[in-house]
């Protein structure tokens, strides 16, 4: 009898151990989320309707290379205002700069 409350006695502390050690863990904080640059969702409706994006991704440019390349797409076509155009230049330039 004695051994049974002993076996049971160690088992009611074994499981009130391991639900404190469940608790006792900190939770992972969550992974921020980067916000996407304006101009990244421009690129790729207005020049991938024209343009595969790997045209765009496998340039590089200076901020000045991509503003030319942006007006001469503007004249050609591209429905960019010019604050779009800046957005979209100025992601073009952190995203792909010359090398």
């Amino acid at each position: 009898m004695k051994v049974r409350y002993l076996v049971l006695t160690m088992l009611m502390i074994v499981i009130a151990l391991s639900m404190l050690g469940c608790g006792a863990a900190a939770a992972p904080e969550p992974t921020p989320t980067a916000t996407p640059h304006p101009g990244e969702a421009l690129t790729a409706s207005r020049c991938g309707t024209c343009h595969p994006l790997g045209l765009v991704e496998n340039s590089k440019f200076s901020a000045q290379g991509w503003q030319i390349v942006v007006e001469r797409m503007v004249m050609a076509g591209a429905q960019l205002n010019k604050e779009q155009q800046a957005q979209v230049i100025d992601y073009l330039a952190v995203k792909y700069p010359k090398d």
